[in-house]
């Protein structure tokens, strides 16, 4: 049977620790055991209990590496790999498949700007990383349509592509697979399963995603400040408000509008790490997502990996309309989206998700990895058999 390695890189596939990518490589490789035998190599989940991974195998001895790369067919690699096991992969002649986005979003972070000087030489590594898995991939995924056009004209500017790649296909779909973001079929008859489940308290939407300084998560709080003077029963609750050098300032401005606004006791900060069990267990309770950035190229250039949530619960969306996000949700019928400063519109909003949960507008299996994995299945087979 073909044996696929997939490498978590510095990624966590802990309960308490994974994060939208530990995630998406987590179900992915679950999604591909149906067809071959599947390896995780994580040891940043070393001494954690993991999420589910299916019938995959998941490994976080790191001194196991060469013994897993000897044995693997074809090796995934995900943002920010390491080059030397690249290299590795690509002097045992294994076929490399890769999944990144080109380092945006990392020239907002602050820690990249220690006292105000931004490191121009940390940052140089991360794109040095990132042109060195493009050039050295066989085979690439690309999570969104507007992340396959940026991944394309990157291939073109390194002088990746050939007449002969078009003879093949114009569509490029002999180099790269796009698979959007979604779930595994174990993830979505837990979802079905709970459907029944009856919530209790106080109404609450969540806020999707991290408190990165791009993002406008203080419009939420004044949203529902505004919701709440006008009778709406709602609260807000952040998931991921962990201590952070990259989001320490946004989650302080969260806390004090919460305060100055009088709705703290409405407003819900993890700042402890939530199990992923326990985060899509609040997901199934929810009356709705809510996730607000500013305008910004980052925002433009990529689909959030938490359209997962609104994909697999069917839950509504508000969301700015200032990138892909709310292109890709509002074509589901799962999005809605609001100008952040807009507040008296995004309260308006919050009050129809309170009183009544739209139905799903999607078919759920139409996101599920099982089906949209088939092309990148496809290509492996005739790559490898």
């Amino acid at each position: 049977m073909i044996t696929l390695l997939f490498d978590a890189g510095a990624y966590s596939l802990g309960q308490a620790t994974t994060s939208g990518i530990g995630l998406r490589v987590a179900e992915l490789a679950t999604a591909m055991t149906g067809q071959f035998s599947v390896y995780i190599y994580s040891p940043a989940t070393s001494d954690q209990e993991p999420v589910d991974v299916g019938n995959a195998e998941l490994v976080t001895d790191e001194n196991d590496w060469p013994g897993l790369l000897t044995d693997a067919d074809a090796v995934f690699f995900f943002d920010m790999p390491d080059p030397g096991r690249i290299e590795q992969a690509r002097r045992e002649g294994k076929l490399i498949v890769s999944e990144n986005a080109p380092p945006i979003e990392q020239l907002e972070y602050p820690r990249f700007r220690p006292g105000g000087v931004f490191d121009t030489d940390t940052y140089q590594r991360l794109v040095d990383t990132y042109r060195y898995q493009l050039t050295h991939s066989d085979l690439f995924i690309a999570r969104s349509h507007v992340e396959r056009t940026t991944l394309v004209a990157n291939l073109a500017a390194y002088g990746l592509l050939t007449p002969q790649d078009l003879n093949r296909s114009r569509q490029l779909d002999h180099r790269i697979t796009t698979i959007p973001i979604g779930y595994s079929t174990a993830a979505l008859h837990m979802a079905a399963r709970a459907q029944g489940e009856t919530r209790h308290g106080r109404a609450e939407v969540l806020w999707t995603g991290g408190l990165w300084t791009f993002m406008d998560p203080v419009a939420a709080v004044r949203a529902v400040a505004t919701a709440c003077a006008g009778g709406v029963d709602v609260g807000l609750r952040f998931l991921h408000a962990a201590a952070h050098p990259d989001s320490d300032t946004v989650l302080a401005e969260v806390a004090k509008a919460a305060d100055d606004l009088r709705i703290a006791d409405r407003v819900v900060l993890h700042t402890d790490p939530v199990r992923h069990d326990d985060r899509d267990r609040y997901l199934r309770h929810a009356a709705g997502l809510i996730c607000l950035a500013r305008p910004g190229i980052e925002n433009q250039t990529c689909v959030r990996l938490r359209a997962r949530d609104s994909r697999l619960y069917g839950l509504t969306l508000l969301v700015d309309p200032f990138g892909a996000t709310a292109t890709e949700l509002t074509a589901d019928g799962l999005a809605v989206a609001v100008d952040p400063a807009d507040t008296g519109s995004i309260a308006d909003y919050l009050a129809v998700l309170v009183s009544d949960r739209p139905p799903r507008p999607v078919t759920p299996e139409e996101w599920a990895y099982e089906h949209t994995t088939e092309p990148l299945v496809a290509q492996l087979r005739q790559r490898l058999n």
